[in-house]
């Protein structure tokens, strides 16, 4: 195992979350005792998505959705919550693209609440489109230093 491999691992042992998520894996997902891999290990366009479960979550019912070149979600039937991790396509010209790589992750969901993690490669200026679609966007400090033309979440 490598340092980097090694330090992930006893941050969650340390902090014991119930659900952790990666992404731009090499394709190897690391190993943690403590918790156990969602039985999927889709590629995005940059490297590999992996959530891991905790073993108390383990014990509900999920239903697992790999979302083909951009995410991975599990829902959890059994309290109606569906977690999805996403890398949604990079690039300034991809807007309508990322828009509709959310509403695939929104349809395939089979819960009403839906929590969407990741790099969504989000520009400042798509976030009204987001919000005028109905999906709670938190509000996030200002960024500084970057181009209002080429601002991103």
């Amino acid at each position: 195992m490598c340092d980097t491999e090694e330090v992930v691992r006893e941050q969650v042992i340390e902090l014991s979350p119930d659900i952790v998520l990666f992404q731009e894996l090499p394709g190897l997902v690391p190993y943690i005792e403590t918790h156990n891999m969602i039985r999927a290990n889709p590629q995005s366009h940059s490297g590999h998505l992996a959530i891991l479960i905790s073993q108390r979550l383990s014990e509900f019912e999920v239903t697992i959705t790999p979302l083909e070149g951009f995410g991975l979600s599990v829902t959890f039937m059994e309290v109606g919550l569906t977690v999805a991790k996403i890398h949604l396509a990079p690039g300034k010209g991809n807007t309508e693209l990322r828009l509709s790589q959310l509403a695939a992750v929104i349809d395939s969901s089979p819960t009403e609440r839906i929590a969407i993690i990741g790099d969504t490669n989000t520009r400042a200026s798509e976030i009204t489109k987001i919000k005028d679609s109905g999906l709670g966007v938190p509000d996030l400090p200002a960024l500084r230093g970057i181009a209002s033309e080429t601002d991103f979440i």
